[in-house]
């Protein structure tokens, strides 16, 4: 049987509809503690390519700003996200807050057109936070420089 590939931005949609709707994060361990959406949504990219995340640690103590870039090539291919609020996290490079998406099953090997979106990329991230050392951490203050995604 031939799979049914949705195009790009009726995807996105979907996706950002979901967020909107706090219906995108399936995990109940995550779903409070993650918010995403486009990035400005009173004057939206047309293409839909800029999100913003914020992702709240455990019992609410923390919480990182996230940009995210959805590719031309999105849904094949994971979404590239940069940390904006400093962290140390073994799957964001330190100088420049990108996130190494091989390092992140959801993004990485698992990944799958029909099935994979922005929040499953999220939620795997959130674990990842979840394993961290809480104790060396940069201030709450502290921002990587921003890069253009795309």
């Amino acid at each position: 049987m031939a799979q049914i590939i949705v195009p790009r931005n009726f995807k996105l949609l979907q996706e950002y509809e979901d967020g909107e709707k706090g219906k995108g994060i399936q995990d109940q361990n995550h779903a409070n503690f993650i918010t995403y959406g486009i990035e400005s949504p009173e004057n939206p990219d047309l293409f839909l390519h800029k999100w913003h995340a914020m992702i709240i640690g455990p019992q609410g103590e923390r919480m990182w700003s996230i940009k995210i870039f959805a590719t031309d090539r999105y849904p094949f291919e994971a979404p590239r996200i940069q940390f904006v609020t400093k962290i140390n996290l073994r799957c964001v490079d330190s100088k420049t807050g990108l996130v190494n998406a091989r390092a992140v099953p959801e993004m990485s090997g698992g990944w799958n057109p029909q099935s994979s979106t922005i929040a499953r990329c999220l939620v795997g991230l959130r674990k990842q936070i979840l394993q961290m050392d809480f104790r060396n951490q940069p201030s709450q203050d502290s921002a990587f420089a921003d890069i253009n995604l795309g």
